[in-house]
């Protein structure tokens, strides 16, 4: 996620993929701000969707061919601490999940 300044001094965000802009959230993320949503509610959003286009690379789907059993993936994915993201360690059933770290894939 970056943070963006636009021209006009307003402040957005932006998610990156492989150091590339994930342009369908760009733009997602241009209409909250053109809409005067909070700066840290678009922040929330590109959050949330850096870490949903996270899990898509890591599993190699393209967001506009997702299912319904990707999005269960995606949450129980969420669930786990960002360590075990990447599928190659094992988790123990005490383990406690966390949210607040960003995803890493490899």
């Amino acid at each position: 996620m970056r943070r963006v300044v636009m021209p006009s001094g307003t402040e957005s965000a932006t998610v990156l993929a492989g150091g590339l802009v994930v342009v369908p959230v760009d733009r997602f993320l241009a209409h909250l701000t053109a809409i005067d949503r909070s700066p840290n509610t678009v922040r929330a959003y590109a959050h949330d969707l850096r870490d949903y286009f996270d899990f898509l690379t890591c599993r190699g789907l393209q967001w506009d061919e997702v299912v319904l059993e990707d999005l269960g993936r995606f949450v129980t994915w969420l669930r786990l601490p960002v360590e075990a993201r990447d599928g190659r360690v094992a988790m123990l059933p005490w383990v406690e999940a966390n949210l607040a770290v960003m995803a890493l894939c490899d």
